[in-house]
């Protein structure tokens, strides 16, 4: 059972870490002594040492411990910092959202790598038109000739700085040489010749305009957003449309990302059958597979290396990771991980050498859930993840713990930012575990709770937009001030 030793006790208890801004306790056991048990007490996990169970039941305290729990069994921030995780492979633009960035993209100009103009109007030498100001005390509106045009992606003409002209400029094209002011072409009035559809012979500035206005008025100088050489987007940022945009202006040629996690899916259960099989009596559609398949199909940094099934039977699920293992990435099961004589998937784990990070947290729904790593040959670590087999704690699981482990583990420097939404409802119930509450949005954009039965309850989790988690013992407002919590959405 989780590797007895008969040695001292080999309890990590490292430093106090944070994520998301809350302070966790990031302690992971590597090896357990013969006095050290899990004992599972009804639904409760206590851990024995010389603590009393009262007073430490879990391994970890919060979900994102346990999460920073698995990122260190994995070593994945000192992997990150000495080696390449994956190799690096090169894909389309249009197929780039969602990748992660393999490698610092820097710029390989200035930017912008020119002076432009910001507005459409008309660009002058502001010391010629001081001067002409100057020169001209009692002239209310200054009349200044149009000589030149500015075109975008084409050659600035020059200023006379010696005599005031103006060049009209379009937004985003070259400044002119000695130009070093534009004004808005609303705050001028355009002359034009005989001719109105040409270009204007000259503009008319008032004088309040012209004394007002400040050299480099409406101008973007060269290199003012990022000199050359910086860096643009970093490596492991998860591409989003816009830094797509960011990495292709900074002088990208292709996507370099990190290849995708390849990621093997375990189902197990006498009961389940294949979706579109006729139910026999006492039996359930697998409906865990294909959901968890839709969820990791979502994330555009996952390939899923196999989908399959094993039967209550360790020897079969022992078969079945051994296969996994030797071609993914990361493994999930789901099923049997709770303390029933019939769920195997702990016991087929630790039969394979897996050091267990977690059996087991104080969370609903999702108690039971089991985190391990397993290593191969050349010491290579493959997170391992146990979920329950109800739908519903099998997708909040996963959406709420394994995947902000897998895309550590995928190449990205941090978890993606979860938002915090308003709640709605108060039914005045609470837990003493991390809660998981299904809710649907309404037309303001607050939660509000969904009824459910269980973990077993397809019905709400298919009317619900997502969860909220709502820590232990706390209650949620919804009258003024309302009550906020964070919120995991289910991928469309």
């Amino acid at each position: 059972m989780l590797g007895m030793q008969t040695n001292e006790q080999f309890l990590d208890r490292r430093r106090i870490r944070h994520l998301n801004g809350n302070p966790v306790r990031a302690c992971a056991f590597s090896r357990l002594t013969k006095d050290e048990y899990i004992n599972f007490h009804g639904s409760t996990v206590a851990m024995i040492l010389s603590t009393p169970p009262a007073e430490l039941k879990f391994v970890f305290e919060t979900p994102d411990a346990a999460i920073l729990g698995m990122l260190d069994a994995l070593d994945v921030s000192k992997r990150q910092q000495t080696e390449r995780r994956h190799p690096i492979e090169v894909c389309p633009w249009s197929e780039a959202r969602g990748r992660v960035l393999a490698e610092d993209e820097l710029h390989d100009h200035p930017s912008p790598a020119f002076d432009y103009s910001a507005m459409d109007g008309y660009a002058l030498h502001w010391r010629s038109l001081r001067a002409y100001c100057d020169a001209h005390p009692t002239t209310e509106e200054l009349v200044v000739p149009v000589h030149h045009d500015a075109w975008i992606g084409c050659t600035p003409p020059t200023l006379c700085a010696e005599q005031i002209e103006a060049a009209r400029i379009v937004t985003g094209a070259p400044l002119p040489a000695s130009a070093d002011i534009v004004l808005p072409r609303e705050l001028v009035r355009e002359c034009f010749g005989q001719d109105s559809s040409s270009a204007p012979t000259h503009i008319v500035i008032d004088r309040s305009t012209a004394t007002q206005a400040r050299r480099g008025a409406h101008i973007r100088r060269a290199g003012e957003n990022a000199a050359k050489g910086e860096v643009a987007v970093p490596a492991g940022t998860l591409l989003t449309a816009a830094s797509v945009a960011a990495v292709i202006s900074a002088g990208a040629p292709a996507a370099r990302v990190c290849k995708r996690l390849r990621v093997a899916i375990i189902t197990t259960g006498d009961e389940l059958v294949r979706p579109g099989e006729e139910l026999g009596a006492f039996q359930v559609r697998n409906a865990s597979a294909p959901a968890l398949s839709a969820l990791c199909i979502a994330k555009p940094w996952i390939e899923l290396a196999e989908v399959t099934h094993a039967r209550d039977d360790e020897s079969d699920i022992v078969q079945k990771l051994t296969r996994a293992h030797a071609s993914s990435d990361a493994i999930i099961l789901t099923g049997g991980v709770s303390m029933g004589h019939r769920d195997a998937v702990s016991a087929a784990i630790s039969s394979l050498g897996a050091e267990i990070v977690f059996h087991g947290l104080p969370q609903r729904p999702g108690k039971p859930m089991l985190g391990a790593v397993l290593r191969n040959s050349l010491g290579m670590r493959t997170p391992v993840f146990g979920l329950p087999g109800n739908p519903v704690a099998t997708m909040a699981t996963a959406l709420r713990i394994v995947m902000p482990v897998l895309e550590q583990c995928a190449g990205a420097c941090s978890h993606s930012i979860v938002p915090r939404i308003a709640l709605a409802h108060d039914d005045g119930q609470r837990l003493g575990l991390w809660w998981y509450r299904l809710v649907e949005l309404d037309s303001s954009g607050c939660a509000r709770f969904i009824d459910s039965r269980g973990s077993g309850d397809t019905q709400s989790i298919g009317r619900s937009h997502g969860f909220v988690e709502i820590p232990p013992h706390e209650t949620t407002r919804a009258a003024p001030p309302l009550s906020y919590a964070p919120f995991y959405a289910w991928p469309s």
